[in-house]
């Protein structure tokens, strides 16, 4: 049977933190360590003005984490890069495991670690695996940036 849900009541059947919540929270790094010689970065993150969900406790939402680890991840290639970030870099794959939840909102530790590089062209490819509070949520991503075009700005 086929049905069509009115527009006005759409939401009463989604996420209230996926529609509004999100937009109100924000992260703050309050340390950031790079190692290039492992090929890390470390960062510990508060969560301010986070959603508190249907069950009264927090808990960091994949969609925050995806966000907090990408930005991490792009200091880190950017750093590296010896420039400031003016270029894209576009995620090819990504997976994620969340084995138990964050429900700090202080302090969070990431850690991302490059473990693999390689450049065809113009194009380099990176894969990152990122530990996020003690193995908590693990992650992997693939990413690449076509530095063809890099728009070089004085520091």
């Amino acid at each position: 049977m086929k049905m069509e849900i009115k527009i006005e009541e759409l939401q009463k059947y989604m996420s209230e933190y996926l529609f509004d919540g999100l937009q109100k929270e924000k992260y703050v790094f309050t340390s950031v360590e790079i190692d290039t010689k492992e090929g890390k970065i470390t960062g510990l993150v508060n969560i301010e003005n986070f959603f508190m969900p249907l069950d009264g406790k927090f808990h960091l939402s994949s969609v925050m984490n995806i966000m907090i680890s990408s930005q991490l991840m792009m200091a880190y290639i950017f750093y590296n890069l010896g420039e400031y970030k003016k270029q894209e870099v576009y995620n090819l794959k990504e997976e994620w495991r969340y084995r138990k939840p964050i429900n700090k909102s202080k302090d969070i530790k990431y850690q991302v670690t490059q473990i693999a590089k390689a450049t065809r062209g113009s194009t380099i490819f990176y894969k990152f695996i990122f530990n996020v509070e003690d193995r908590s949520f693990l992650g992997s991503m693939t990413v690449n940036l076509d530095v063809s075009n890099k728009r070089r700005t004085e520091c």
